[in-house]
């Protein structure tokens, strides 16, 4: 299964069209700080089974500081045969498009 670069504009219509969860991969104190809207917390860095906690058959948004952690995380979860979208810029660029 591939994985998707999706540009931070384009962000909240494809959560709706596919009915995606919106994952912030960051460190607690980054995502208190600040956090797209709806995104649930599941940090990257945390678990050696991370990647157990998603899904088949779902479809998942991942974001992380700029943009390099989420695409090594969709990259996992595409061998696993989940599809995965990474933002391309992290919250550096969703910020710019969100506020």
């Amino acid at each position: 299964m591939p994985f998707y670069m999706l540009h931070p504009k384009e962000l909240e219509a494809t959560q709706r069209q596919k009915n995606a969860i919106i994952v912030d991969l960051r460190e607690a104190k980054e995502y208190q700080k600040w956090h797209y809207r709806n995104a649930i917390w599941m940090p990257y860095c945390e678990s050696e089974n991370w990647v157990n906690r998603f899904c088949k058959g779902q479809i998942y948004i991942l974001y992380c500081d700029y943009g390099n952690i989420s695409l090594l995380a969709a990259r996992k979860l595409s061998l696993r045969s989940i599809t995965a979208y990474t933002v391309i810029g992290g919250a550096k660029e969703l910020k710019r498009y969100s506020m």
